[in-house]
């Protein structure tokens, strides 16, 4: 942006992209590029509806506005989502997963496997032992 904002034009994009830190930025440059005008990214397409904890970092309308750019589908209903990012109060059968999550699929342009990002919702926690009376 800065070289840009010097010359008075944007400048090409390739020399300044930071591929070895993000892999995929390369792969989705090429994409949106061969795609045109239509370009719209797939990345959680295939994912189910994601509803997004309001207790979140980076917050909750950023995380909902890259699940959207990527493709994917915002619920506002727990109860109707398939994936729930972020700590979580409610009880609910869906994945519960750590934001970063999102991020690291973004960053690596592929929906990766959830068990490295699940959180123990004290929600689904179950007790051990039956209480004393």
């Amino acid at each position: 942006t800065m070289k840009s904002l010097e010359v008075g034009y944007w400048v090409d994009e390739e020399p300044y992209e930071l591929s070895d830190d993000f892999p995929a930025s390369e792969l989705c440059r090429l994409e949106r590029v061969s795609a045109g005008a239509g370009y719209r990214q797939e990345l959680f397409a295939e994912c189910p509806p994601i509803f997004v904890s309001e207790n979140c970092s980076p917050p909750s309308d950023s995380l909902m506005s890259l699940i959207n750019l990527c493709g994917g589908k915002v619920s506002t209903s727990v109860r109707k989502a398939g994936i729930c990012i972020g700590s979580m109060t409610r009880r609910t059968q869906a994945v519960n997963i750590t934001e970063q999550w999102l991020l690291d699929c973004i960053t690596e342009h592929a929906v990766l496997p959830y068990t490295n990002y699940a959180l123990n919702s004290p929600a689904k926690r179950r007790r051990e032992t039956s209480p004393s009376y």
